[in-house]
This record gives C-alpha cells, sequence and structure tokens, in this order.
C-alpha cells in the first residue's frame, strides 16, 4: 500500500480489516482517548487532524481459507491485518459511529431512517456505509 495520506474514507474502500491474533485487543483508557479528543477539538477549521501512520498487512487470498464463513467478504473487500495503528483506528471508528447514533438519535430525526437523515451532503446509510461501520469490514481473530 503506498505510503501517502488517507482520510478514514478512502482508507475503507473496499478494505477488510482483520487483527492478527498477535495483537493486543483494545487497550486505550480514558487518557488516551482524552487526548485523541484534545487534538481533534483544537484542529484549524482549514486543516486536517493527522492520527499517525497505520501499518496494514496485504492477506494473501490462501491465508483466508480458515476464516470459516467469512470468504464471501472477499468479493467485495481486499484483505488486511492490521499491524500497527489499531488502537488509533479502533477508536477513530467508534467516534464516527458515535457521533451517527447521537445524531440518529436527535428528536428531529426520531421517525426517520437512515435513508431520510441527513449530515451535510450526505444521507446518514451513506455515510455508514463509506466509513465501514456495517461491523462486516473490520474483524478481530
Amino acid at each position: 500500500m503506498a505510503n501517502d495520506l488517507k482520510s478514514l474514507s478512502d482508507l475503507f474502500q473496499n478494505r477488510l480489516f482483520r487483527i492478527p491474533d498477535y495483537q493486543r485487543g483494545y487497550a486505550w483508557k480514558r487518557d488516551h482517548l482524552e487526548n485523541f479528543w484534545e487534538d481533534l477539538i483544537n484542529v484549524h477549521e482549514d486543516r486536517y487532524h493527522y492520527t499517525g501512520q497505520l501499518s496494514l498487512k496485504a492477506i494473501n487470498r490462501n491465508e483466508v481459507k480458515n476464516w470459516h464463513g467469512d470468504e464471501w467478504l472477499l468479493d467485495e473487500y481486499t484483505p488486511y491485518h492490521v499491524v500497527d495503528g489499531q488502537q488509533r483506528l479502533t477508536t477513530a471508528l467508534i467516534l464516527v459511529n458515535e457521533i451517527l447514533e447521537f445524531v440518529k438519535g436527535l428528536s428531529d430525526n426520531q421517525d426517520k431512517t437512515e435513508d431520510d437523515i441527513l449530515l451535510g451532503d450526505n444521507y446518514l446509510k451513506d455515510i455508514k456505509s463509506k466509513e465501514a461501520l456495517n461491523k462486516s469490514t473490520f474483524y478481530a481473530t
């Protein structure tokens, strides 16, 4: 994978992420989350937040034979192991998901479906699909 900057949206285009067995589970505590949040809220409007480098390793198609039932995902997604950056990536996904759930729960949106709720120029359903928050693209093994 190229060493260029990517947005979360670009990062998740047609990719399936798995956490390899040798990686620890999600372990960020309050201090990490507060630092992450402070970084985000202190970004100037005309700038982007740099979360640091992610190390991804493409997974050989032969390795997925033991995924037992998940092989169908390979029709749409290219598999990668998250070698480094799992904590940041997971935290960013949790944050995006919580923001989308908050918007969905607003009183103005109570009777609307995700197809009807606009956030900026995009419908909630499209944002969830684009940001790969549909639980099928981020796995732990």
